[in-house]
């Protein structure tokens, strides 16, 4: 969070400040300087600009909505539990998963979501009638939305966009203030994670596994080739959310 602005204090560029009556609005250091011995005349439209003895300040997004973002933040890092870099922007959770191997004799819900035992094929299968499974497993349909019946489970093929992916947890996310406003999650970096599936790294997507749910999908700035059966490396990445409504 920001501080209250402070007379005859020395400034970083980045430093953020408010001041100090309140007036819904914060402010960045875009030039260093040190301020003056009067507090500023702040200025509430967004970007304006104002000089502080040798200190410029930088009017931001009003922090009234910085619980809003916080929260969104907050949602992303106390929930994700993995994260997939895909060789193709997912739109939903099933399409950027790694489940589990398709097991026998075992119930499962609506929703849950399996792979073929040993070998890939491109392709995940969510579970659209619940049931148990037979004691063989069925011979997977690879056409998008095709279906196919297993003891009294139900199976809707998927296609899988994911090339390797590792697991995550909330110590891998640090929340902080954006660029412009807004606040961005910063995600550690992941090393030696298997890649299961040969292609080109477009998408980055964080999921929740326990809730089904994509969280985040962010596009890298270089794409990169992944071979199966090599390790893979996510280096460290920010994305930020800008305050809404602007």
């Amino acid at each position: 969070m920001s501080d209250i602005w402070q007379a005859n204090t020395a400034y970083n560029k980045g430093d953020i400040v408010r001041p100090t009556a309140a007036n819904d609005c914060i402010y960045k250091c875009i030039v260093a300087g040190t301020s003056g011995s009067s507090e500023p005349s702040w200025p509430t439209t967004p970007l304006k600009q104002v000089a502080d003895n040798t200190v410029t300040w930088l009017c931001l997004k009003k922090h009234t909505e910085d619980d809003v973002l916080l929260a969104a933040m907050n949602h992303i890092k106390n929930n994700a539990t993995s994260m997939s870099v895909c060789e193709d922007n997912p739109s939903h959770y099933y399409q950027a998963c790694n489940p589990s191997e398709w097991q026998a004799n075992t119930a499962y819900n609506e929703g849950d979501v399996v792979r073929p035992v040993g070998t890939r094929n491109g392709f995940v299968y969510k579970c659209t009638t619940s049931g148990t499974s037979g004691a063989n497993e069925p011979t997977w349909p690879t056409t998008e939305d095709e279906t196919v019946g297993d003891g009294s489970v139900v199976w809707t093929a998927v296609i899988s966009f994911a090339l390797c992916t590792t697991d995550v947890s909330p110590a891998d996310f640090t929340i902080d203030l954006g660029e412009y406003g807004g606040k961005k999650i910063v995600v550690a970096e992941k090393d030696n994670i298997l890649i299961y599936k040969t292609g080109v790294g477009k998408a980055v997507a964080i999921l929740d596994d326990n809730n089904k749910q994509l969280l985040l999908v962010t596009i890298p700035s270089t794409q990169q080739n992944f071979q199966e059966g090599a390790q893979a490396k996510i280096t460290s990445f920010e994305y930020e959310i800008e305050q809404p409504g602007e």
